[in-house]
């Protein structure tokens, strides 16, 4: 019994420290259609509302930005941008949209971006 209660409270705190991602194609259409837009130079952001209590994210890439290879970089370098400093964003679901422009952009150039988009807005909760 002990050490079943005591594996629950890890979990519930791994759900908090985790990035939680969007998955299934309904997920995504729900944010494409009831979504706000946000421009950047790099990526659109669509942002719409969210029923828990944290933010979930989901990352779009077109074939016309390379190879897989160079796809799945730039997704791995979002979701690394979400994962260091947007898990105390306010709790919406947020869809980056890659766009070709982002070839020539460093991964620092590409986290102050979202970075910057984000604080415009008022998306970053401060930290408790």
């Amino acid at each position: 019994m002990f050490l079943l209660a005591a594996a629950t409270k890890d979990a519930n705190k791994s759900v908090h420290n985790k990035l939680v991602t969007l998955k299934k194609n309904y997920e995504f259409q729900f944010v494409f259609k009831t979504g706000k837009r946000l421009f950047s130079p790099s990526f659109s952001l669509i942002v719409a509302p969210c029923k828990k209590k944290y933010p979930k994210f989901g990352f779009v890439i077109s074939k016309k930005i390379g190879k897989a290879v160079v796809r799945n970089k730039r997704r791995r370098q979002f979701k690394e941008i979400a994962r260091k400093h947007l898990l105390n964003a306010a709790p919406f679901q947020y869809v980056f949209v890659i766009k070709l422009e982002i070839e020539t952009k460093s991964f620092f150039d590409i986290e102050t971006e979202v970075l910057k988009l984000f604080e415009k807005h008022n998306y970053l909760e401060a930290k408790e």
